[in-house]
Order: C-alpha cells, then sequence, then structure tokens
C-alpha cells in the first residue's frame, strides 16, 4: 500500500536544486506524484506530493 507524504522545502535558488531533490526522492524508493515550484526574490519554493511504502517514506 502507498501511502502519501507532502513536503515542503525553501533556500537560495541555484543550479541542480531540483534534481537533488529529486534524486534524494528516488534514492529513498519512493515517488513524485505532483509538484509546484517557484522562485521568490531569489529563493526557491518547492511543495511535492511523494508517495511510496510508509518505510521508504519514513527514511
Amino acid at each position: 500500500m502507498n501511502n502519501l507524504l507532502v513536503v515542503s522545502a525553501l533556500g537560495q535558488d541555484r543550479p541542480g536544486i531540483v534534481n537533488e531533490l529529486s534524486l534524494a526522492i528516488l534514492n529513498c524508493g519512493c515517488n513524485i506524484e505532483d509538484s509546484r515550484m517557484t522562485v521568490l526574490g531569489g529563493e526557491f519554493a518547492v511543495i511535492l506530493l511523494v508517495s511510496g511504502n510508509w518505510s521508504t517514506i519514513a527514511k
């Protein structure tokens, strides 16, 4: 059974930040179901809907 988790993150915008977040989620065995991303005044903001087994999401 897949569980869902909403993840939000804020930080300085820089090249590769989306790739790093995506790889971290993939390496935990989870999937990104939906996302919203924006840059506000040089800051990167993201909300991700992540799915996976609870044991993988808890990583």
